[in-house]
C-alpha cells in the first residue's frame, strides 16, 4: 500500500520542463569552448540524500563558499518536481551520471537529490529530483 501511495504522489508531481534557452545557450558555448560541457559536469552535483545532505556536498564545499543553501528546483514555489530519469545501454556509471547531470542542467537545476541507480534488463537507470545549490 505504501508503494502505491508513493507512486501516486510521484505521478501527480509537476514535471520540470527543459528550458530551450539553456539548450541554445549551451550549444553556442560549446561551439566557442569545447571544455564547456566538462565545466557543466563538474558543477552539477548528485546527492543520494535530501537537501540537508546536499548542503554538505564535499565538491561544492571545496569551492570556497561559506554559506550553502539548497532547495528544490520547481516551476511551482515550495513544491518539488518529478524525478528526472535517464537510461544508458552500457553499464558505465560515469556515462549515466553525466547524462543525468546534463538532463538536470537543461532544466535549470545544478543538482539532483535522492539520486539512485538501478538496472532493468539491459539498461542502467539513474534518477534524481532537480534541486539548486547556491552559496555565498
Amino acid at each position: 500500500m505504501k508503494k502505491l501511495i508513493e507512486y501516486l504522489i510521484e505521478f501527480t508531481r509537476p514535471e520540470l520542463s527543459i528550458k530551450p534557452e539553456i539548450v541554445e545557450r549551451e550549444k553556442r558555448f560549446n561551439e566557442q569552448n569545447f571544455n564547456r560541457e566538462e565545466w557543466v559536469l563538474n558543477h552539477t552535483y548528485l546527492c543520494e540524500g535530501d537537501l540537508k545532505e546536499l548542503e554538505k556536498h564535499p565538491d561544492y564545499r571545496d569551492s570556497g563558499v561559506s554559506f550553502v543553501f539548497a532547495k528544490y528546483k520547481s516551476d511551482q514555489p515550495g513544491k518539488r518536481s518529478k524525478k528526472v530519469v535517464v537510461k544508458v545501454e552500457d553499464n558505465e556509471i560515469e556515462t549515466l551520471e553525466n547524462k543525468l547531470k546534463l538532463a538536470l542542467f537543461v532544466r535549470g537545476a545544478n543538482s539532483g537529490v535522492f539520486y539512485k541507480t538501478y538496472k532493468k534488463g539491459k539498461y542502467l537507470f539513474g534518477e534524481a529530483v532537480p534541486a539548486t545549490l547556491s552559496g555565498e
